[in-house]
């Protein structure tokens, strides 16, 4: 089983009719995510970055480790849909976790098609946030007791029972992690 990288995506596109697509995926599947259904995830990325692979997996989609490794930027892409929302019918919000990292190859797929991605997101076990926006992935290593120190200057020191800090503080990171990058906000490297 891999780490788990829990993000949020908004993609949008300035010709709303570039959305009609994903408005009818959402309104194909949004029961399924609200029952939890893993597979949106992945029908997901077939759909809308399908792997130029030759093997196939158990459903008879194009799939191979590698393969969906260096085209998704993970080996499952966005492995499962926790929620989803339309603003109007233009702007999708999603919220998702990935195996290890940010698909952010699959961001890249619909970002050479016009649409405009924002992504931010963390991975806990390994101590990293990672940012896709203008077309670009970053990166940085978070400290998580620098986190915490930046939280207690910012919030206060009662933003938080005092034994969860930790997982708390990674609760705040997710929450507000598009604050963190449009402020570009550093902590020091691991």
């Amino acid at each position: 089983m891999p780490n788990w990288f829990t993000g949020n995506a908004t993609i949008t596109h300035k010709n709303s009719q570039k959305m009609e697509e994903f408005h009818k995926f959402y309104e194909e599947n949004k029961d399924k995510v609200e029952q939890r259904d893993n597979t949106v995830g992945y029908e997901f990325n077939h759909k809308f970055a399908p792997l130029s692979s030759t093997e196939k997996d158990d459903d008879g989609h194009p799939w191979d480790y590698e393969t969906a490794n260096k085209e998704w930027g993970s080996k499952w892409g966005v492995a499962e849909i926790v929620s989803w929302y339309f603003s109007g019918t233009n702007t999708l919000y999603i919220d998702y976790n990935s195996a290890w990292c940010m698909p952010a190859g699959i961001f890249e797929t619909l970002h050479k098609q016009g649409f405009i991605i924002k992504s931010t997101g963390y991975e806990y076990g390994c101590c990293f946030s990672q940012c896709f926006r203008d077309g670009k992935l970053q990166q940085i290593s978070v400290d998580v007791e620098d986190l915490i120190k930046f939280n207690d200057e910012e919030l206060g020191e009662d933003w938080v029972d005092e034994d969860d800090k930790e997982s708390q503080a990674w609760d705040y990171m997710n929450d507000y992690s598009e604050h963190y990058w449009d402020n570009n906000l550093e902590f020091d490297s691991q």
